[in-house]
């Protein structure tokens, strides 16, 4: 049977115009170590595929991993430093604290301005001051002080205390009034002797704050009418005083016997010292009613 057979027009655009292929598109393929997905490794340092993987896996675990590593623990605060004592048997060393009503102007020991040392707010006669030194004995502890009212012993005053036992109740000490602040000499506690004068005792109602003992002595200059006044004392007890016992209670006559007190020439004056240091003794031993060695 006949096939048919279709004819194209060989002028038809298909066949004159040749078909063309469209242009390829560029792609660009980033390479797995950019630097957008590494953490730098250095300067002009050349990434491994193995380095390239372990740092995109800690790059990865490093947003991860911080959510599902606990808080650390939280770490105490340290305790507070220990208050020292009110009364220490260490004489070597002692904590000293005090006040002046309304102000403290400068404090020295031995000679030497230890007034930067001293903690507490200066010039506010209800915060705690101390100050800790080494005991020297003759040293003179002067502390420098004012009222601003010309009114020291009925509107201010001083309170002292240490840990060896020298406070402000004490007998001993010495003041240098002044209407101004006192010269370099006095404050370091130097002068002459007619300079210093026995303080007077305040009757106002300040303290010494706590950790002090608010029950100490309060001090003030000698009549109250100066606005300065520089308190000294010395910190070093005396050395103990020995009296022999069987001369000093049973004997009526003579000397004291060499070695035991050369300051006292007679009987009576022994007995009198005796008497003064069993008043004075915290620790009196008996043999048979007799004071032995008493020791002050």
């Amino acid at each position: 049977a006949p096939v048919p057979v279709t004819l194209v027009p060989v002028d038809s655009a298909a066949s004159l115009i040749p078909a063309v292929a469209p242009a390829p598109v560029p792609v660009t393929l980033a390479p797995v170590h950019s630097a957008a997905s590494v953490p730098a490794l250095g300067p002009c340092a050349e990434a491994s595929p193995t380095e390239v993987e372990d740092a995109l896996w800690s790059q990865m675990m490093s947003q991860v991993v911080p959510a599902l590593v606990p808080a650390p623990a939280l770490v105490p605060a340290p305790a507070p430093e220990p208050v020292p004592p009110l009364v220490s048997n260490d004489v070597s060393t002692t904590v000293c604290r005090f006040t002046v009503a309304d102000a403290i102007d400068r404090v020295y020991y031995n000679e030497v301005d230890v007034t930067s040392q001293v903690c507490g707010d200066l010039a506010k006669w209800d915060e705690n001051h101390e100050v800790t030194v080494n005991v020297v004995p003759g040293a003179y502890f002067v502390v420098t002080g004012h009222q601003t009212t010309r009114n020291f012993c009925t509107r201010g005053g001083f309170a002292f205390q240490c840990t060896n036992g020298v406070n402000s109740s004490d007998d001993g000490w010495e003041v240098y009034p002044s209407s101004y602040l006192p010269d370099a000499e006095h404050m370091v506690g130097a002068g002459a002797d007619d300079d210093w004068v026995k303080p007077g005792q305040s009757q106002s109602a300040f303290y010494l704050p706590p950790p002090g003992d608010p029950n100490v002595g309060k001090l003030c200059t000698e009549d109250g009418n100066n606005t300065y006044g520089s308190f000294r004392i010395k910190l070093a007890k005396p050395a103990a005083t020995v009296v022999h016992h069987d001369y000093a209670l049973g004997a009526r006559g003579g000397d004291c016997p060499a070695g035991y007190n050369n300051s006292i020439s007679e009987a009576k004056e022994c007995e009198a010292a005796v008497a003064s240091l069993i008043s004075n003794s915290t620790k009196v031993m008996n043999d048979n009613n007799v004071q032995k060695d008493i020791v002050w």
